[in-house]
């Protein structure tokens, strides 16, 4: 499969060739789109190990009896894993937070409908009631992504308040509940596993947040592996490392919006400023992003972990990077939106290319790195489209020095065993 697509893009690249050779865009428009499941690996065996946790993103709105039966799948998935958590990471709540649903679009928060939106508590229960009905024994423990955030003061506020309240060990973290410059980290404990969450929208806005960050979370790690060093450490947060879906331009939208970057930051930031100022930098290529994936990039170097997990992408994908720290990029953000995954064209002018071969690995960032499964877009019959991850791990031989191995399942609910199994090694 990875062959014919390398055919198509290559077809397509060349229209973009000559573009870029004018100094203004890449690929990412005319590389083909995969509508579906691509692995460019096998898939590896599955496991009877006890899951440790379970990661799911960006289930911020209601999906009629899809995300019934995804609550539902997660629950089966989490049976003989008594008060295993599940993780959310980011976009608890579209399209600005907790704010309560918005006549003209249920299910959503939105903007300038203060006056008609139903209470809090209702958009809520709509997004979170049919996990709470679905999880009984098992903690929701919920970080903050930029959606959350774009309700403001208010949004952040019914989150903190209203989450916990929820559910029998349920959290959540953001700047401003439980998370703030001083405290930037939450360390979850789970055992097996530990995660490290840490609030990404905040860090890719605020140079000093992302300071404060980095401090606080490279010392975090290294005092988990000290006083547990058998322990799975997985950094947990909405904004990923590496991606190919849509925010890296995988859709025709954002592949467009990707091509025109260098016009966007010069002859039309005027145009495109206020946009991107409330909005943020959203896209892991543009320059606030880039310094939040260094930052990251470098406290791995000296605090290594065993994966880095996110959300953001509506997709699930499991990525290898090369480097010394963070080998694998696990996307977990298929809880309620579906958007495509590409393999390729998303180097934007062959940048990382140039980077590396130049010795700037480091300061682009651009480690090289490989998906070897990804699952996107509007899918219809034998899948669903939505899904999320467990993480399940398994002990090594006790009379050897093997540590054993971290089992990662991607599950669609319409589909009864793993669309894909990887495993992680130390």
């Amino acid at each position: 499969m990875a062959s014919i697509h390398y055919v198509f893009f290559r077809t397509r690249c060349f229209l973009a060739l000559l573009v870029w050779l004018g100094g203004v865009a890449g690929c990412a428009s005319f590389a083909p789109n995969v509508e579906g499941v691509i692995a460019t690996v096998p898939s590896e065996e599955q496991t009877a190990a006890r899951p440790a946790v379970v990661l799911i993103g960006d289930i911020g709105v209601r999906r009629g009896d899809d995300t019934v039966r995804l609550a539902e799948r997660v629950g089966r998935e989490l049976e003989g894993a008594p008060g295993a958590p599940v993780v959310v990471l980011g976009d608890v709540f579209y399209i600005a937070g907790l704010k309560g649903e918005c006549p003209t679009t249920p299910g959503y928060s939105s903007f300038g409908c203060e006056e008609e939106a139903g209470p809090p508590t209702d958009q809520l229960e709509s997004v979170l009631g049919p996990y709470r009905r679905a999880l009984q024994g098992h903690p929701l423990v919920a970080i903050g992504g930029n959606h959350d955030f774009y309700g403001g003061e208010a949004a952040v506020r019914n989150q903190c308040a209203l989450i916990p309240a929820a559910g029998e060990g349920w959290e959540y973290y953001a700047k401003g509940c439980a998370l703030d410059q001083e405290n930037p980290v939450a360390t979850l404990d789970f055992g097996s596993v530990v995660v490290f969450a840490v609030d990404s929208e905040p860090m890719i806005r605020d140079r000093g947040y992302l300071d404060a960050t980095a401090v606080a979370l490279g010392a975090e790690i290294d005092r988990v592996r000290r006083e547990n060093p058998t322990a799975w450490r997985i950094v947990a947060t909405h904004h990923p490392l590496e991606t190919y879906g849509s925010h890296n331009g995988a859709t025709k939208a954002t592949g467009v919006a990707k091509d025109l970057y260098v016009l966007r930051k010069t002859l039309l930031y005027p145009l495109f400023f206020p946009l991107e100022w409330w909005l943020g930098a959203q896209d892991p290529y543009e320059l606030r992003y880039r310094r939040y994936r260094r930052a990251m990039y470098d406290v791995f170097r000296a605090h290594p972990i065993d994966a880095f997990a996110s959300g953001h992408d509506h997709s699930l994908q499991h990525i290898r990077i090369e480097h010394p720290g963070v080998p694998v990029q696990i996307v977990s953000g298929a809880g309620a939106h579906r958007s495509p995954v590409q393999l390729y064209g998303l180097d934007l002018l062959w940048l990382n290319r140039l980077g590396r071969a130049v010795g700037l690995e480091s300061v682009i960032p651009a480690p090289r790195h490989a998906l070897e499964f990804g699952m996107g877009g509007e899918l219809e019959g034998a899948l669903s489209g939505y899904g999320f991850v467990v993480l399940s791990p398994e002990p090594g031989e006790p009379s050897s020095d093997d540590a054993g191995r971290l089992v990662v399942d991607y599950i669609d609910p319409a589909r009864e065993a793993a669309l894909h199994t990887a495993h992680i090694h130390r």
